[in-house]
């Protein structure tokens, strides 16, 4: 068994950069005891992420996924503009992917302003900007105080109706309002489905992303399973 404590901070971080997926459950423990050490180093990794000319079979291609994991654990906040950079990179997709759920869970309110940032950046590409949306609703679902304040800026996007209840002559198409509408189903807001119908009506929702209107209706009014969750790194690990 490895003597992880005995290890400085450059010995953790090599050892963390040489775990590949499988990561002895220790050394986790061992990084958690030393936050201030490893910090700068992990935010470097996250920042930096894997150098191209790795072999495939190189386990240093998941240390930014490590650092990630353990900034998350410490509720880093100087992380949180470091990851607003690498998720809109297109060349780092998969850190989308891995951070989904857990960087929402671990940072909570403190992670809005950067997801909304991300979100609204007509100059990020469209699944970053939708992972910020998915992000944003795992906050709404475990933060019920924050609930109202996502649910805004979500129905901000949405067109305005006509007193009739129908999209105003003109509307044009925006690629956003099908995932919108999503994350508003995703919330059960009801406020909004008028407009989401109208969309619907308009031929103006991606029915390859939402379904036609009825398998709109049926996710909407779907029993949702939103235990609180807790961002625990170590059960991160062992699942």
């Amino acid at each position: 068994m490895a003597d992880y404590d005995s290890l400085s901070a450059d010995g953790l971080l090599a050892a963390l950069a040489q775990a590949d997926r499988a990561v002895d459950l220790d050394l986790i423990r061992a990084c958690l005891e030393r936050r201030e050490a490893l910090t700068p180093a992990l935010l470097k990794a996250l920042e930096d992420g894997p150098d191209l000319d790795w072999e495939d079979e190189d386990p240093r291609w998941f240390l930014e996924i490590h650092a990630g994991f353990m900034l998350c654990a410490y509720r880093e906040p100087a992380a949180l503009p470091v990851f607003g950079r690498v998720l809109r990179n297109p060349g780092r997709e998969n850190m989308l992917e891995w951070f989904t759920f857990d960087l929402p869970t671990a940072y909570g309110p403190a992670a809005i302003p950067m997801l909304l940032a991300m979100m609204n950046d007509e100059d990020a590409y469209s699944y970053a900007r939708t992972t910020a949306m998915a992000m944003l609703v795992v906050v709404a679902q475990e933060r019920p105080e924050e609930r109202e304040r996502i649910l805004a800026v979500f129905r901000s996007f949405l067109p305005a109706l006509a007193e009739d209840g129908t999209l105003p002559p003109g509307t044009q198409d925006e690629e956003l309002w099908t995932w919108i509408a999503l994350s508003l189903a995703d919330l059960k807001d009801e406020e909004s489905q008028p407009q989401v119908l109208a969309l619907y009506r308009a031929d103006l929702i991606d029915e390859m992303v939402m379904g036609n209107e009825q398998q709109y209706l049926d996710y909407f009014y779907q029993e949702r399973d939103e235990q609180p969750r807790d961002y625990d790194v170590l059960e991160v690990y062992d699942r």
